[in-house]
């Protein structure tokens, strides 16, 4: 049997190579680093802006053609700049016709940058305050973004929001059908992404045995995980044990960012939750960010959830 190392090793640089993915070997300097991630920072403060007025040219404006978004409603995985646009459209106008308004703030937000500091993963705990005739609903979502840097800026690739549940929680809430299967993500595989998918389902095995990066921030339906370590405790108490979490085949989207060793993978798993004897199953959407570190993928960001409606 060969050696699993120099084939990965392999593996990934033809993939690579064949994405285009290139980088400097020159180190960034401190200073880039910090404008960067100011950058981001004023970025999102202005995209917030911009949804809290209802202007969705501007907040869907630094959208890549082909982004693709999981919404926190389980029904909506959209699929391109255009359809996310459309939908936002469709879902708040009436709203805000009928005098919503509108305050987000970010309560915390962890910024991870590539080697080039032109690829960032960004994991936002958000606060929203949401009035409407006279009703005041404060609402709490957890969003992770992954985007990449032109000459013209930052430009988001994915996104995956959602609400936070405690475990207990969502076993009462797939008894009580509170919890809607997800919307299927589709089916979009890069050429160049195919290991990708390989290391994701070797992972999917067992998570404890996955390779995080020292200060990987991942989201789970209950928690925001922050370091390898926390990372791995937070998948064993929702994944269970290995081999628990299966693939739903309800599709699969797998992309590298242009221009970096930075990937991203988006599907659904069906992962049993129990409470003493009794058990559900729930369908648990997911985003897998990786980097390619040295020989190998290690997870920089990731963000597991459950689409679901709390009660009224």
């Amino acid at each position: 049997m060969k050696p699993a190392g120099p084939s990965l090793a392999l593996a990934l640089a033809v993939g690579l190579l064949a994405a285009g993915c290139r980088e400097s070997g020159a180190r960034i300097d401190p200073g880039t680093i910090s404008a960067r991630r100011d950058s981001l920072k004023a970025y999102f403060a202005e995209r917030y802006s911009a949804f809290e007025k209802g202007n969705w040219d501007a907040w869907a404006g630094e959208m890549v053609d082909s982004a693709f978004l999981i919404a926190a409603e389980p029904g909506r995985a959209l699929s391109g700049r255009d359809s996310i646009l459309a939908a936002m459209r469709a879902d708040y106008a009436p709203a805000f016709a009928a005098g919503l308004t509108l305050h987000v703030a970010s309560d915390s937000q962890d910024i991870w940058l590539d080697d080039s500091a032109r690829v960032a993963a960004v994991t936002t705990d958000l606060d929203y305050q949401v009035s409407i005739q006279e009703q005041h609903v404060p609402l709490r979502l957890r969003v992770t973004t992954l985007l990449g840097r032109d000459s013209a800026g930052w430009k988001i690739l994915v996104e995956h929001y959602s609400r936070a549940i405690e475990y207990d929680s969502l076993f009462m809430a797939l008894m009580g059908r509170q919890v809607r299967a997800p919307a299927a993500v589709g089916q979009s595989v890069s050429q160049a992404a195919g290991e990708l998918i390989n290391q994701f389902r070797r992972d999917l095995k067992d998570f404890s045995k996955a390779k995080f990066a020292e200060d990987a921030v991942v989201v789970t339906p209950g928690e925001i995980a922050r370091g390898a370590a926390a990372a791995r405790g937070a998948l064993a108490t929702w994944l269970g044990l290995p081999g628990n979490a299966t693939e739903a085949n309800t599709g699969i989207r797998v992309a590298l960012a242009p221009g970096s060793r930075t990937g991203w993978l988006a599907t659904t798993l069906y992962v049993p939750i129990f409470a003493g004897p009794e058990s559900a199953v729930a369908p648990i959407r997911v985003l897998l960010i990786y980097h390619v570190a040295g020989d190998h993928w290690e997870i920089v960001q990731a963000h597991f959830s459950v689409g679901w409606t709390p009660r009224s």
